[in-house]
């Protein structure tokens, strides 16, 4: 893969793939955390795979699948205050 090439969001995805922790990809990456999720959202788009655990627990996952049920939901809007505790939209 030719670096030149490539955009920014795809080495960070690299780093979170490898097994790295998203705090730990924003401080090699030199960026922000929250810069960190949008590169991997940005990597998703591109039909690279994400893993939700890169940033979320197992209990949060299941948290929200229980909250969202099966399928995709058609609006996220009437989800929002059936989120989990402490949970950010983001």
């Amino acid at each position: 893969v030719d670096p030149t090439t490539q955009p920014s969001h795809y080495w960070t995805w690299r780093l979170l793939a490898a097994g790295f922790k998203p705090a730990e990809c924003a401080v090699i990456r030199g960026v922000e955390p929250p810069v960190v999720l949008d590169h991997a959202l940005r990597a998703m788009e591109a039909g690279l795979p994400v893993d939700a655990g890169w940033f979320l627990s197992a209990r949060m996952q299941e948290m929200l699948g229980e909250t969202i049920g099966p399928g995709t939901p058609e609006r996220i809007r009437p989800l929002l205050a059936k989120l989990p505790p402490g949970t950010r939209y983001e």
